[in-house]
C-alpha cells in the first residue's frame, strides 16, 4: 500500500482514502462515493485505475482485507 500512498503524493491522486471508503461501502460506488463527495463514475474509474497499476483484484476477498488493513494502519500511524 506505501506504493499507492507514494502515488498519491507525487501524482495528487486520491487513491488511498478511495480504496477504504470503496471497501467499507461493500464495493458499491453510490455510498462511497457519497462519503467521499464525488460522482459514483469517478470512484469507479479510481477504483478500475488502482487496479490496474498496483495490480490488486479486488474480487479477491483476501486482498480486499489486506488492502483496507494496511490503508487503516496508515491512517492510524499518521
Amino acid at each position: 500500500m506505501q506504493a499507492i500512498i507514494e502515488h498519491d503524493r507525487s501524482r495528487a491522486t486520491t487513491y488511498a482514502p478511495s480504496l477504504p471508503a470503496y471497501l467499507d461501502a461493500f464495493g458499491e460506488a453510490l455510498p462511497a462515493a457519497g462519503r467521499l463527495g464525488v460522482h459514483e463514475n469517478t470512484l469507479r474509474c479510481r477504483i478500475r485505475r488502482v487496479q490496474e497499476l498496483f495490480g490488486l483484484d479486488l474480487d479477491e476477498p483476501d486482498t480486499r482485507l489486506v488492502t483496507w488493513l494496511q490503508l487503516r494502519l496508515h491512517q492510524i500511524t499518521s
